[in-house]
């Protein structure tokens, strides 16, 4: 009979704990998904300032907007073009080095 009350007890202890585990993460689930909402209502209105910022740039000098848009393409065009042209493979065996290309 002691042994019955003892799991009782328990029981009951677990099923408190439980609860309070379930009341601590509700509460935490519920403030992650307000700021959440909060912090993608900031990303949408930084979103749109920059989007109205930069037509009214564009508007006003196009001529640097289209100076902005060939130097970046230009840096991203090097940036891809050094990682083409790597000399090493790499899942290749260490020593291994690609063929050089013919040059006609």
């Amino acid at each position: 009979m002691d042994t019955e009350k003892v799991q009782g007890a328990v029981a009951d202890a677990v099923g408190q704990v439980g609860k309070a585990a379930r009341d601590v993460l509700d509460e935490a689930s519920v403030k992650v998904s307000g700021k959440s909402r909060e912090l993608r209502e900031k990303a949408r209105q930084l979103y749109a300032d920059a989007s109205m910022l930069m037509r009214e740039r564009t508007a006003d000098s196009p001529f640097a907007a289209l100076g902005v848009a060939a130097l970046a393409g230009f840096l991203i065009g090097v940036i891809w073009g050094s990682a083409r042209n790597d000399s090493t493979v790499a899942n290749a065996p260490s020593g291994y080095r690609r063929p050089r290309r013919r040059r006609y």
